[in-house]
């Protein structure tokens, strides 16, 4: 296994690793078997994210995902811009809310990051609210 990491892996109540690379999101046993390997639309640019049963994060085209954490499926996937900044900060997921950024923002000392955050229903990807927050943020 060889690809390029982003942010950092998330572990389960039963030791089971979730990281994020450039081709996925990956589930590890505890002994280090990869037990699946969940294929976005985009590129991966955030950690995973546990709630309940299910994997949350985003990609670089914009969707965010909830994934089924036994079987590695897609539980939804919600399309919330056309892209998203590289390195768009860490999403959340609380209280039945997953809370991303998506649209890639623009600055004059750079691009990347995301211009909006982006509250989804964590059971079905139904946008709940959106925040257009004028500058990007990381």
């Amino acid at each position: 296994y060889h690809t390029i990491l982003g942010g950092g892996p998330v572990i389960d109540s039963d030791f089971n690793l979730y990281v994020t690379g450039l081709d996925g999101i990956r589930k590890f046993s505890a002994e280090g078997d990869e037990l699946w390997n969940y294929k976005p639309h985009g590129v991966g640019n955030n950690a995973p994210m546990l709630m309940g049963d299910k994997v949350y994060s985003s990609d670089r085209s914009g969707y965010a995902f909830a994934i089924d954490m036994k079987t590695g499926k897609a539980a939804w996937e919600t399309r919330l811009a056309n892209d998203s900044g590289s390195d768009s900060s860490y999403p959340a997921a609380f209280d039945g809310v997953f809370v991303v950024a998506a649209k890639k923002g623009h600055v004059s000392a750079m691009d990347g990051g995301s211009a909006k955050i982006f509250g989804l229903n964590a059971a079905s990807g139904e946008q709940l609210w959106e925040l257009d927050v004028g500058t990007p943020v990381w």
